[in-house]
């Protein structure tokens, strides 16, 4: 446990990507500055992040139980599957997966802007339709905006994590592979390293298509320098995985593809292990760089869907992650 007011770093996924346990190399998403040798203590810490040291302590006991769960699928991974994961070890796994998506800072930036906007537009109804001493006024100050919707940021990510964990079950049914690197080229993890991604609504901009019911879904969650967790619907895609539970990749571009999605997906840092790759990971982030762009939900009330085969009554407020903003390709999966 960090000190007092600075919120629990979870060390353990850090030591999977690093050389000595102590250090691990970065890069800057926002101008590709290298920091070959970056203390676990000083990466993804904010103060009062949580809000409390009782969630504090929550949330480590938890990520206890995730580490266990991951040296489980490492060793799965390493052995080639020869050994089963255990069925507790492998729930926790899944729910690693999404605490780590709920839990970050980039999850609570790319949703604020949004929700405050929605919350907004809900309280201009609720103003609008009732009756109110000012209501005039009120609905002016709005209009003109003098009034806005702002959450407090520790009440934001608990309640961000109070989604994402009960969703849990949500992907249990998606197939999970681990894909083994066997190229000279690492796999890298940013500051927001569970990824979900959909290839078959990817021309989709005016809704979502990364919930975990959408099909298509694909999540991907490096855990090692050598391994990552693919989680992929099983009915809508096909490849060489789909008969596969762990799954040797010896394309160097499927390796950079992946990274990429790091990259993009990246809130400030990206991380790798060894300094010697840091000229890799900077060409691929000049690679990138151009296409990157801040990952922030979209709120619209001009959606013209129909709820129940008939248009809704009023305006329907719709608030939406869109995808990152690269065009995925591996050769082991179809579409």
């Amino acid at each position: 446990m960090s000190q007092t007011n600075q919120h629990y770093v979870p060390q353990f996924h850090f030591r999977n990507f690093s050389k000595d346990g102590k250090q691990i190399c970065a890069l800057l998403r926002e101008n590709g500055k290298i920091i070959p040798s970056a203390p676990f203590r000083h990466q993804c810490a904010r103060k009062n992040f949580y809000g409390s040291q009782e969630l504090e302590t929550a949330f480590s006991g938890l990520e206890g139980q995730h580490a266990t769960a991951i040296r489980a699928a490492l060793k799965f991974a390493s052995d080639g599957g020869s050994a089963p994961i255990n069925v507790e070890n492998l729930f926790r796994l899944f729910q690693a997966i999404m605490f780590q998506r709920g839990r970050t800072a980039l999850e609570i930036q790319k949703s604020t802007d949004a929700k405050c906007k929605m919350q907004l537009a809900a309280f201009r109804h609720f103003i609008a339709h009732g009756e109110h001493e000012n209501q005039d006024k009120i609905l002016q100050a709005i209009d003109e905006g003098n009034v806005v919707v702002s959450e407090n940021p520790q009440a934001n990510v608990v309640e961000s994590i109070g989604i994402f964990l009960p969703m849990t079950l949500g992907i249990t049914g998606l197939h999970l592979c681990f894909l083994r690197n066997e190229t000279e080229y690492p796999y890298l993890f940013s500051d927001a390293p569970v990824v979900f991604y959909n290839t078959w609504a990817w021309d989709v901009c005016n809704r979502g298509v990364l919930g975990v019911q959408c099909p298509k879904l694909r999540i991907f969650y490096p855990l090692s320098p050598t391994v990552t967790a693919m989680l992929i619907d099983a009915d809508r895609y096909d490849g060489p995985w789909s008969e596969n539970v762990v799954l040797d990749v010896h394309h160097r571009a499927d390796v950079s593809q992946l990274n990429a999605l790091q990259i993009h997906h990246a809130m400030s840092t990206i991380y790798f292990a060894d300094s010697a790759d840091a000229s890799y990971v900077h060409d691929l982030w000049s690679a990138h760089r151009f296409r990157l762009a801040k990952l922030q939900s979209i709120y619209t009330d001009k959606s013209e869907y129909w709820i129940d085969g008939k248009p809704p009554e009023g305006d329907l407020m719709h608030m939406f992650e869109p995808q990152v903003n690269h065009p995925l390709s591996l050769s082991f999966v179809n579409c």
